[in-house]
């Protein structure tokens, strides 16, 4: 009888340790978003155009627009967003810095860069997060394309200062999260654009990072591909063959790691033919076997992640397909997954969206 009495006290002590384990897997829960939180001006205006007299007042113009959807407002929304969802990782895009020159020395050769930090969208939006509590630190930066060009300041004198853009793909962790093997990289297909005097190199990257959580172990990628080109889009155009290279060599890239992975981001290639026409992107990273979490978590209702206006004042969305995803390989499943900063309440004081893109948030599990 005491035998007995100690095998089913010992059964019941296995029975409860299982119970334990299942309880901490249902604890589990990887909280992950990505957002491209945009530049804050239609930089076409300036790529387009082709007389050379003409670059000065577009950039000009261009420098007008990002001001006005002034970055320091929207990065309160940003961070509002951010706060409320609680992600563990965040993968951003199209994170500026833009530094000015006065006067500019362009048309002298460019001699010297443009050092005088006027705007950083990084150190921005990390003060607002701060401010509310969350600690997130930028664990992977990658530096894109690098663009310098004359500025027109003063009509009258005809005054030309410099102005820089340097884009980033940052990947941000909250603090309790360990992070190991960090990796950047650019793109080796890139596309270039004949410029009245040079060529631009439109640079696009990424950043990753092995991570663990509650003992749940993972690859996390953020990336940001090139266009589509301008609408309406031609599947095979040079810019939309540039993309397609791209994700290419994300998935060969891949194709090496060992642990589960996560890859979200800005990807430019329609994953709902909503806009009549799409690249090849979409299906070839589905091919390659990563599956979508929006269609895996069977969520109903609007998928749509860009584009508003690019002056952001917009008071009816203009969001009209989905080209920003939340992709997963081996066995995580999804739990939830939204759009965040898509509702008109999500807005700024002003009237401002967040950005020209919705952004994403999900909640996963790793069994």
């Amino acid at each position: 009888m005491k035998r007995l009495i100690l095998y089913g006290a010992a059964v019941a002590m296995l029975i409860g340790v299982a119970a334990g384990c299942d309880k901490k897997k249902e604890a589990t829960e990887i909280r992950v978003m990505t957002w491209n939180i945009y530049v804050g001006a239609d930089l076409n205006v300036i790529l387009e155009e082709t007389n050379p007299e003409m670059i000065p007042v577009r950039v000009a113009q261009a420098w007008a627009e990002a001001q006005s959807t002034d970055f320091e407002e929207r990065a309160e929304a940003l961070a509002d967003e951010i706060v409320r969802e609680n992600p563990h990782l965040v993968g951003l895009q199209e994170v500026s810095t833009v530094y000015m020159q006065s006067p500019g020395d362009f048309l002298f050769g460019n001699p010297v860069q443009a050092t005088d930090e006027e705007l950083n969208f990084l150190d921005i939006l990390l003060d607002e997060l701060e401010e509310r509590g969350a600690s997130y630190s930028p664990v992977v930066i990658s530096k894109g394309f690098d663009i310098e060009m004359p500025m027109l300041v003063d009509p009258i004198t005809q005054q030309l200062d410099d102005i820089r853009l340097v884009d980033h793909e940052v990947l941000l962790a909250r603090d309790d999260v360990e992070i190991g093997n960090t990796d950047d990289g650019l793109y080796e297909t890139n596309l270039e654009i004949p410029f009245p005097g040079a060529t631009i190199t439109l640079q696009m990257g990424w950043v990753s990072a092995d991570v663990e959580i509650d003992d749940q172990e993972f690859h996390f990628v953020s990336t940001h591909l090139e266009t589509a080109g301008p609408t309406p889009y031609n599947p095979e155009s040079w810019q939309a063959l540039v993309q397609i290279v791209q994700a290419t060599e994300l998935i060969y890239n891949l194709s090496t790691v060992q642990l589960p992975i996560i890859l979200v981001g800005d990807f430019n290639s329609d994953a709902d033919g909503s806009t009549g026409s799409t690249t090849l992107t979409y299906s070839n990273l589905l091919t390659a076997g990563f599956e979508d979490a929006w269609v895996e978590a069977g969520v109903t209702g609007t998928a749509h992640t860009c584009c508003q206006l690019s002056h952001l004042l917009n008071t009816t969305s203009e969001l009209d397909r989905r080209i920003d995803y939340i992709l997963f390989s081996d066995g995580f499943q999804v739990s939830s997954i939204k759009r965040v900063g898509a509702d008109p309440e999500d807005r700024t004081t002003s009237g401002l969206w967040p950005s020209d893109h919705a952004g994403l948030s999900a909640i996963m599990r790793l069994p």
